[in-house]
């Protein structure tokens, strides 16, 4: 079967790539027509940077706050939203602190990210705030306390830290499943630069 090609036109990854700050999924980015070649090329190629199983920084590593809660949100699935401090800090209501990113699922939905502290909600009250799903103000103002969802990154050590869960393999740059693509050589299916800049994917 040949390789799957760019379907999508660079404006319409361009404004994506907008809309979510500089970060897009696996899942979006094959939806858009990026075969899994090309994905890895433009890792190995530093066009596409790890942030979580599964999402990617497009363009360069670093994110704005915004770009990480984004990053953090298509992590946790399609349901998930900002909450607590995240959410406080989103809407404006709490100052920033360092932390763990908050993210609200449904009771039904597991996730364990690392770096993120995924909470387990019954009910979960949604207002989007600059184009990002959050719990809505009054929820976010006024909050029981919750244990976040069983073996998340929320877990502490014996000692009461915050535990760092070890970084997880990408499958798309596990060498010893794919192998690395060559910087130099154009990978099946992969789009002219020219075609999605200013980030160069």
């Amino acid at each position: 079967m040949a390789p799957s090609i760019l379907q999508a036109s660079g404006g319409e990854v361009w404004r994506l790539v907008e809309e979510q700050r500089g970060v897009l999924s696996r899942h979006q980015l094959m939806a858009l027509g990026f075969s899994a070649d090309a994905i890895r090329h433009r890792l190995a190629a530093g066009r596409l940077h790890f942030v979580y199983s599964g999402v990617y920084a497009v363009g360069r590593p670093q994110l704005s706050r915004h770009g990480t809660w984004v990053a953090a949100l298509l992590a946790c699935g399609r349901e998930a939203v900002l909450s607590h401090q995240s959410a406080a800090e989103l809407l404006g209501i709490r100052r920033a602190r360092p932390g763990p990113i908050h993210v609200s699922v449904p009771a039904h939905v597991v996730r364990r990210v690392p770096g993120v502290e995924v909470h387990r909600r019954a009910a979960l009250r949604v207002a989007a705030h600059e184009g990002i799903p959050a719990t809505s103000p009054a929820d976010t103002a006024h909050r029981p306390r919750r244990r976040p969802a069983t073996g998340g990154s929320g877990d502490r050590d014996q000692r009461g830290r915050q535990a760092r869960p070890d970084r997880p393999r990408d499958p798309a740059r596990d060498p010893r499943r794919h192998g690395t693509a060559s910087r130099r050589s154009r990978a099946p299916g992969s789009a002219r630069s020219s075609d999605l800049s200013p980030y160069g994917l």
